[in-house]
Formats: C-alpha cells, sequence, structure tokens
C-alpha cells in the first residue's frame, strides 16, 4: 500500500487501517487519504522539504472488517514496530464483513495459496474468474452467504438490539477492542467514518468524545466546498462509488488536525 520501501528513519509510525476506503480503490496509490495525510505531515502546510516526522503505514484493504483491521495492526506491530497512532476509518459494511470473518467465509477466499482448497485451487480460481457461469455461481454463491450471516449474532450479543442500531454502534465491542490494544501500548487513536450521512458518523463521533479519542471530522470540510463549487462530484465513477482525491485529501487534513493537536500536548 506504500512506496516506501521500508520505514526507517522516521520519527514516529502511524497505522492507517480500514476497508478500500482506506486503501484507496480505484484510485493511484498517492491519492488515498493515507498518503496525503503522509505529505500533510511531513511537508508542512506551505509543501516545502519532505522530512521524516511520521512513517504512515497504509494497512487498508478491501473487504476488511473491523475485526482484521484490529489483526492486521497486531501483525504489522511485530513487524514495524509499536505505532504511535492509529487511525481507523470505518465503512458501512464493516459489521457484515466481520460476520463474515467469523462465520469462516473470509477463509474459503480463492486466493493464491489457500490451503482449504489443495490442488483445486487454480481449476476453480479458473472456472470463478474466467467462465461466465461460474461467475455468477460465484455470485450467487456469496448472496447467500450474506443472506444467511444476516440474522447470525456474534461479537456483539452483549449490545440491545430491540432498537435500530447504527453500525458504527454494532461494532462497539470492535471498538472497545481497539481502544484497549492502543492504552496497552500508549498508542493515540483516531477514528472517523467514511459515509457522513447516517448515523454512524454521529454515533462514532460522540463514542470518541466520551472515550478521549480523536475524531476526524471530515465533512464540514467538504460541505464547504460543496457550497463553493456545486457542481464537484464526490464519487469516483471507477471504483463503485468510493471517493474522489480531493474529498480523500480532506479525510487526510482532518486526521491531521487531530493528530498534531495531540501532539501538541
Amino acid at each position: 500500500m506504500n512506496f516506501q520501501d521500508n520505514f526507517q528513519g522516521y520519527e514516529k509510525i502511524v497505522f492507517a487501517i480500514g476497508d478500500s476506503y482506506t486503501q484507496g480503490t480505484g484510485l493511484p496509490s498517492d491519492a488515498n487519504y493515507p498518503f496525503q495525510l503522509d505529505l500533510i505531515l511531513n511537508t508542512g502546510c506551505c509543501g516545502f522539504e519532505y522530512s521524516k516526522k511520521f512513517a504512515v503505514v497504509n494497512l487498508g484493504l478491501a473487504a476488511f472488517g473491523l475485526k482484521q483491521a484490529i489483526i492486521s495492526a497486531e501483525l504489522y506491530q511485530a513487524v514495524l514496530g509499536t505505532p504511535n497512532y492509529i487511525l481507523w476509518l470505518g465503512c458501512d459494511n464493516d459489521y457484515e464483513d466481520d460476520l463474515s470473518f467469523e462465520s469462516g467465509n473470509r477463509h474459503k477466499h480463492l486466493v493464491d495459496e489457500n490451503p482449504h482448497y489443495s490442488i483445486f485451487l487454480k481449476p476453480l480460481q479458473i472456472i470463478t474468474n474466467d467462465v461466465e457461469i461460474g461467475k455468477r455461481l460465484k455470485l450467487a454463491w456469496a448472496n447467500y452467504r450474506r443472506n444467511s450471516n444476516s440474522g447470525k449474532k456474534s461479537f456483539s450479543e452483549s449490545v440491545e438490539t430491540h432498537f435500530s442500531e447504527s453500525v458504527a454502534m454494532k461494532l462497539s465491542p470492535r471498538l472497545n477492542e481497539l481502544l484497549v490494544f492502543c492504552c496497552q501500548h500508549d498508542t493515540k487513536l483516531i477514528v472517523s467514518w467514511a459515509n457522513h450521512s447516517g448515523e454512524s458518523y454521529v454515533w462514532l463521533k460522540k463514542w470518541a468524545g466520551e472515550n478521549d479519542v480523536g475524531f476526524a471530522d471530515w465533512w464540514p470540510r467538504v460541505e464547504s466546498l460543496k457550497k463553493a463549487i456545486p457542481l464537484i462530484p464526490l464519487a469516483n465513477p471507477h471504483s463503485g462509488g468510493h471517493y474522489r482525491t480531493w474529498v480523500n485529501k480532506m479525510m487526510a487534513v482532518s486526521f491531521a488536525d487531530e493528530l498534531l493537536r495531540h501532539e501538541r500536548r
């Protein structure tokens, strides 16, 4: 996810965890918000000479739920060292992705070297990726598994579910798990939500305030620009609705504000 071969020489480490919105699906690798954040933190507001202050490590991967994002942070901590900051950008499908991961469906994806399929892996990959009927069967099976998971309960069973919950609220046990991980390692946590229009954005902002967690409040910046230039689009049409570079830049600025605010304490 990064252009750097290593992160030696940087003063502090920043892990950006999340899914495709963090990874930057459909965009050049220098257009995702973690790379834009790298530029902001290491060149200053005027974009002068690059200085290795913050190593921003993009650990985002499409279809990752919060559970997988936490596992990723733990794995890379062993490789790169304990991060000074962890940034998490949540998304509306994170809860469903966690259910899929916990049910074992994520472990059965047809990816290279998956031991679950043994010698049948390559033929199955050809059938499901190159043959039209195979593609349709793969989609139908994925929809079936998604529907079967929708009625299951997992880590969120302890959360009251008799009223309508936002996705972020359903993820609260996992958020607490991430917060414990950060507290144990003296790591500052900063969070945000990819969809500004749902209840999750508001709920997560409130949760962050109650738990001394930073919140990257990026939407007011985007809204301000949209009012000034109404015709500018938010979505990137080449990646199923993911954001354009300028929106990722506003996210990066908001994460930078929270991070630098903590640095000044």
